[in-house]
């Protein structure tokens, strides 16, 4: 893909400015169509059946390697938070440095995403580090233009050539995906708060705090079914006096309860990916991604994808340890 500075001054033999003019005008209609195509891209592999079609990549190693991104969205909201801070005292490069640290492991869901939007959103050859190309749709456009035909006859050097890369495309699209990554850990809190709302009629953001409902339930059961007057007075019996939980119990039930909610959250996007379509989060994603790279593209300044997932995702955890502490410090 073309990038700015190289493709201006490997024009040499053409005036400054109408370089420049060629270079502004290939990208706006560059990005012109690429914003066209969001729309129809997001229906296309977002809806509930492009979703499911996605995350048949998720059935593997991938079941592995989400749980341990859901761990790692922590460190990478405090990098994110970190950036900010260091941006704001002045010192750029570490804050761009910060910025783009990419913890996440890249599952297969998210290749094959990376891989459409390249290729289908972008016009992008498959390949990050391929030379421009026929299959570059940026280049072509320049290509379409009379007059970069008139300055390569001119010109005695080879085409303009560049790499999407170098304005930072592999870091946006590591941004992007993370914000998926944070969306599964959203969407795995709202199933675990519907969970306990419905079954427990408590506030249960995560499993922290659905774990010591679900030890409860247990004990309440083996407490019943062990009574010695028969489980109908056992039953009276305890919704009187509760049965105590064992920690070992406790301890168990959240283990187990985090195991099944990693290896589900691999598949969350089935659900997340439609509703965020529905209220136009993708959209949204995608279009402020496709102005950060023509920024980058326009000039030398260079500018990150900023997403807020992340601190939704632990926003939702501090609401979960809050919920747990308030069951620990007024039980029942």
């Amino acid at each position: 893909m073309s990038q700015n500075p190289d493709n201006r001054h490997s024009l040499q033999t053409a005036p400054r400015s109408e370089a420049e003019e060629v270079f502004e005008a290939a990208l706006a209609s560059y990005f012109a169509k690429r914003h066209a195509r969001v729309d129809a891209f997001v229906d296309r592999h977002f809806s509930f059946r492009g979703s499911l079609a996605l995350h048949r990549h998720a059935l593997g190693w991938d079941m592995l390697r989400v749980p341990v991104n859901l761990f790692l969205t922590g460190p990478t909201a405090a990098l994110k938070a970190a950036a900010v801070i260091v941006r704001g005292m002045g010192a750029n490069t570490l804050a761009n440095w910060l910025d783009t640290r990419d913890l996440f492991l890249k599952t297969a869901v998210a290749r094959r995403i990376e891989e459409l939007i390249r290729t289908e959103l972008l016009g992008m050859p498959p390949d990050p580090d391929g030379r421009p190309s026929g299959d570059d749709a940026l280049f072509r456009t320049m290509l379409a233009d009379p007059r970069v035909s008139h300055m390569l006859r001119e010109a005695s050097g080879p085409a303009p050539a560049g790499k999407m890369s170098a304005v930072g495309l592999s870091e946006i699209l590591a941004t992007y995906r993370g914000t998926r990554t944070a969306a599964g850990e959203v969407s795995s809190a709202c199933v675990t708060l519907g969970v306990g709302a419905v079954a427990f009629g408590k506030v249960t953001p995560g499993v922290v705090s659905l774990g010591p409902s679900v030890a409860a339930f247990i004990a309440h059961q083996a407490a019943v079914a062990s009574f010695p007057l028969g489980a109908t007075l056992g039953g009276l019996w305890y919704a009187v006096f509760p049965a105590s939980v064992p920690t070992g119990l406790l301890v168990g039930a959240i283990v187990v309860l985090v195991l099944i909610s990693a290896s589900l959250a691999a598949f969350a996007g089935v659900i997340a990916d439609p509703i965020q379509r529905r209220f136009g989060l993708h959209q949204r994603r995608l279009h402020r991604m496709l102005d950060v790279l023509a920024t980058n593209l326009r000039g030398p300044s260079r500018e990150s994808l900023a997403v807020k997932d992340h601190y939704v995702a632990r926003l939702l955890d501090l609401l979960d340890y809050a919920a747990a502490v308030s069951r620990f410090v007024r039980p029942g």
